[in-house]
């Protein structure tokens, strides 16, 4: 059995999950799955947020993107949320 292509495929997903998997904000780190009170609770009010889709008291979850800004050293932050949800963490080149 050629053990290549299970090595490329886990390769693959660890490096799309990679640096951005998560953020550390204080001592705190805000990983995919949390719920946005927790977020807010350890890393305040981002920059800004936006709905992308959604409306509450609608079927379909509200979908937003927030992005935090953690310096001029480094890249902005962007989460998006999904009913409540943390569900991707990444990295917008850098803040102005």
């Amino acid at each position: 059995m050629k053990l290549w292509p299970i090595a490329l495929t886990l390769a693959g997903l660890a490096y799309s999950h990679g640096a951005a998997a998560g953020i550390r904000c204080g001592s705190k780190l805000i990983d995919v799955g949390d719920f946005s009170a927790y977020v807010l609770e350890r890393c305040g009010e981002p920059k800004s947020r936006q709905v992308i889709s959604g409306s509450i008291g609608a079927d379909s979850p509200v979908i937003e993107q927030w992005v935090y800004d953690f310096g001029s050293r480094k890249p902005l932050r962007i989460l998006t949320i999904v009913g409540g949800r943390v569900t991707r963490i990444e990295d917008s080149g850098r803040s102005r």
